[in-house]
């Protein structure tokens, strides 16, 4: 991955000043994927959705809102600093040095509607520029009927990109003894569909599984904690890769200073 370290950006034409507030681990563990596994991660980040961040002159706080349930919250990781928010905290932080806020507002157990219960305190009053989104499997695990899953997801990121804020949803684990319920694969189906609806970035940990199992040869089993529902350090990882490739393919420089003559070296 580029990196890069612009002073500020846009984010839906909103000037952001990058700051020094991190709420992730400052620990960083080292990475816990391979080069050729990193590399089919990072080729998995969602492109959907338009440019969600340019650099820009003007300024006011960048901050993400990472809301969802156990996995955002961190189950399945080793420790608090393997969590995908972290990690991804942490590779942001590398693109853009000690500049940017990463809120982990996941909650274990938490359906759709749950998290759309606390969104005026886990969301909008933390006024992020940019939200993802985690949902979709507790929903599935728990019968929640597709139409009311589908139809209350889109209600809820049209009230999200109202509020002048992108999204970036993120689907449901790959889980071998669900993926091929009807339960699940409908709730997959509607999460991808109010994606492309709604014009939002999506980053499948669904599709991240299946590209690591046939192209890495890694064991569903790999991917998964001890508890065989939720990500293990490497599938946190592995998403945290996708979502960082996903906001930097998202970005568009506009006014940059370069350090070093490589051509490849990536923009300051």
């Amino acid at each position: 991955m580029n990196r890069a370290t612009p002073s500020t950006i846009t984010l839906l034409g909103l000037t952001v000043l990058l700051t020094t507030a991190i709420t992730y681990a400052t620990n960083t563990p080292a990475s816990v994927l391979s080069a050729q596994v990193e590399s089919f991660c990072e080729s998995a980040g969602g492109e959907r959705g338009g440019p969600l961040v340019q650099v820009s002159a003007d300024a006011q706080p960048l901050r993400i809102v990472a809301i969802g349930s156990s996995s955002t919250q961190g189950a399945g990781a080793s420790g608090p600093a393997y969590s995908y928010v972290s990690q991804l905290g942490a590779r942001l932080n590398a693109v853009w040095p000690s500049h940017t806020e990463v809120i982990n507002k996941g909650a274990g157990g938490n359906t759709l509607a749950d998290i759309v219960a606390r969104a005026p305190q886990d969301l909008y009053a933390l006024h992020p520029n940019l939200v993802i989104l985690q949902t979709g499997m507790n929903d599935a695990l728990q019968g929640v009927p597709v139409a009311v899953y589908k139809t209350q997801l889109l209600h809820f990121v049209r009230e999200i990109r109202a509020h002048q804020i992108p999204v970036i949803l993120v689907d449901n684990q790959y889980l071998p003894d669900r993926v091929g319920t009807a339960e699940y694969q409908a709730i997959q189906g509607a999460t991808h569909k109010v994606a492309s609806t709604t014009g939002s970035s999506l980053v499948s940990r669904y599709g991240l599984s299946v590209t690591l199992q046939a192209k890495a040869h890694l064991a569903a089993s790999a991917l998964l904690s001890d508890d065989g529902l939720h990500p293990n350090d490497v599938m946190h990882a592995c998403t945290a890769s996708a979502l960082e490739a996903t906001i930097v393919k998202l970005s568009r420089p506009e006014k940059v200073a370069r350090s070093g003559s490589s051509k490849n070296k990536p923009a300051l």
